[in-house]
């Protein structure tokens, strides 16, 4: 019984693919201390808790929508595919999810709760509709990885060279590994005829073409926080990261493995708010 109540917690977790939300929240929190943002107890949870129920939300309503692209990709990896979680039970609480995180973000001021309440329309447009509409879908996924920035800034009123980088950063990574899901998803995207992604309109190799220009974009932001980093201990994540975001092209251009790509995308981008914050400590 205690194994399948384990089971169970696993499953809902990688519906809400946690470990994305935990990153966001972190990332929000470290912004804001960066900042030196005054904030009481109840903000500081509530600046935890928005982003982090928001991307629950769209992730399982993500999941909710996908299931019979994932069913023709054999994503069973999903958990609603498995079996495990039923898809009404992933919609609704999906949909609470966003709710309860626009709730969460009432004390934190006008602008973040508008910024809020935007995120969680945009997300819930995405999932329902804007998906499968070429780069427009993916940008928009893009800035959701940005908004912790965005969040430090609309809560204090003010905004850091560093953060903006590490915001543009997020947002040219997020497009890259969307567009790179894309390529993951084609066949049972096809398959299913909903609409049109990047690579069924321009094909396979040019979008993995696009995906690494991309990455080469983010080499700007990127230039630009290892020229304001001083601290040796803020370049030795720098460089950490600048592994991890080469090792993610080698995943996606050589040996195909998209899921790595997404991971150390992902990693990457950890270490490079990492780089930063360490930076001001040390």
């Amino acid at each position: 019984m205690k194994n399948v109540k384990i089971g169970k917690w696993k499953s809902w977790a990688e519906l809400f693919r946690i470990e994305h939300g935990i990153m966001l929240s972190f990332a929000l929190l470290a912004s804001l201390w960066y900042m030196d943002a005054q904030l009481n107890f109840i903000q500081w949870i509530a600046a935890f808790l928005t982003p982090l129920f928001i991307e629950m939300g769209a992730f399982a309503l993500n999941d909710y929508y996908d299931v019979e692209t994932d069913k023709k990709n054999k994503r069973f990896d999903r958990p609603i595919i498995r079996g495990e979680i039923k898809r009404e039970a992933a919609f609704k609480i999906g949909l609470a999810c966003l709710i309860i995180g626009v709730i969460a973000s009432f004390p934190l001021g006008k602008v973040a709760l508008g910024l809020a309440l935007f995120s969680a329309t945009l997300s819930y447009y995405y999932d329902a509709r804007l998906k499968y509409t070429p780069l427009l879908g993916n940008a928009a996924i893009a800035f959701s990885m940005a908004l912790p920035f965005l969040y430090a800034f609309a809560i204090t009123g003010k905004s850091h060279i560093l953060l903006v980088d590490l915001a543009v950063t997020a947002f040219i990574m997020g497009l890259a590994r969307e567009i790179g899901k894309d390529l993951q998803d084609l066949k049972g995207d096809a398959e299913v005829g909903m609409g049109k992604t990047l690579p069924m309109l321009i094909g396979e190799k040019y979008t993995q073409w696009l995906v690494v220009f991309i990455f080469l974009i983010s080499a700007v932001p990127i230039g630009h926080i290892a020229i304001n980093l001083s601290s040796k201990a803020g370049w030795f994540f720098l460089l950490l990261a600048i592994w991890a975001l080469v090792k993610s092209i080698a995943f996606f251009t050589v040996w195909k493995q998209y899921n790595l790509f997404r991971k150390f995308t992902l990693i990457g981008m950890a270490l490079g708010m990492l780089a930063v914050f360490v930076g001001k400590i040390i």
